[in-house]
């Protein structure tokens, strides 16, 4: 998010205090020691700390869904897929080791479209097409509203109106989807996999704003659509009232009808789960009280490699 020449510089100095710190660290491969995580990479490696803790077999493993604030994730091992998908309607898949066993795993990063990276386009958006008065995607009333990576804010008069919400977010992400020439694309207009898996772990933003603010584990794209319409209908005091200070993470309680919106839409439009509405997803951000991320399944992954 900083920029190629900035990460770059801040990596050199990683390096150089590495290199100095007595640890073992080669500094003729200084580049591939110390790195950017890339986006595929972090789904990798999230897949495996969630199946691993989950005692999953390689014949049945989760899914998983990972909303940061700048990109958000999504692996998991799709179904055999039908003799006619080929060529370039075949979702890429890569190798993946899971318990001694190769499976072929789908995962993406979708970069920009984190929770708070998604936030700001929006509101950029809304400020071009002169949408910032009525505006369905925050609570009923005046409000000033941070824009995220920026130092600014924008004042906004909402109108709280979830459907209305999720019918703007829609046009925009369907545009980045549409046209499709295989029967089902992501962000890019990229094939993925017609079929997902029947049960996802979600976490990271997707708990922030769903079991943090009270709802039930598991839960499916209709709970969040009716969670989601509930508080969105809240205005701004109510809403304040609701969830006081501290009882929103990495974020306030003003945030919470477009910050749902933007998860339902992500969902239905990005993941294609509006294809099977009945899908099932758990909500966590601890699986026997490890917290989930990609560290643990880094781990493995690196000793599959030394063996």
């Amino acid at each position: 998010m900083v920029g190629e020449e900035a990460a770059e510089r801040i990596l050199r100095e990683v390096r150089q205090t590495l290199a100095a710190s007595g640890f073992r660290f080669d500094t003729d491969k200084g580049a591939e020691w110390a790195k950017i995580l890339g986006g595929s990479d972090e789904g990798i490696y999230s897949w495996i700390t969630v199946n691993y803790l989950l005692d999953r077999t390689p014949e049945n493993t989760v899914g998983t869904l990972e909303m940061g604030g700048g990109s958000a994730q999504v692996a998991f091992v799709p179904p055999a897929p039908p003799p006619s998908t080929t060529g370039t309607c075949k979702a890429p898949s890569q190798p993946v080791s899971f318990k001694g066993r190769p499976l072929p795993l789908y995962t993406t990063s979708h970069l920009e479209y984190g929770l708070k990276k998604s936030k700001a386009v929006a509101l950029a958006a809304f400020e071009a097409t002169h949408n910032l008065t009525n505006n369905p995607c925050f609570h009923a009333g005046a409000l000033d509203v941070g824009v995220p990576f920026e130092t600014r804010s924008v004042q906004v008069v909402g109108a709280g109106d979830f459907d209305g919400c999720v019918a703007a977010l829609h046009t925009r992400l369907q545009a980045a989807v549409s046209p499709c020439d295989c029967e089902l694309c992501t962000y890019g207009r990229a094939v993925q996999p017609v079929a997902g898996p029947p049960e996802y772990v979600a976490f990271a933003f997707y708990a922030e704003r769903t079991t943090d603010i009270g709802m039930a584990s598991p839960l499916t794209l209709a709970d969040i659509r009716a969670k989601g319409t509930e508080v969105c209908a809240m205005g701004i005091d109510e809403v304040r009232k609701a969830y006081p200070e501290g009882a929103v993470k990495n974020g306030v309680a003003t945030d919470l009808c477009y910050d749902m919106a933007y998860i339902y839409t992500h969902l239905s439009v990005g993941h294609g789960l509006h294809n099977a509405p009945d899908t099932r997803i758990s909500v966590v951000h601890k699986i026997n009280d490890v917290e989930l991320g990609w560290c643990l399944g880094a781990m493995f992954a690196e000793l599959s490699n030394l063996s």
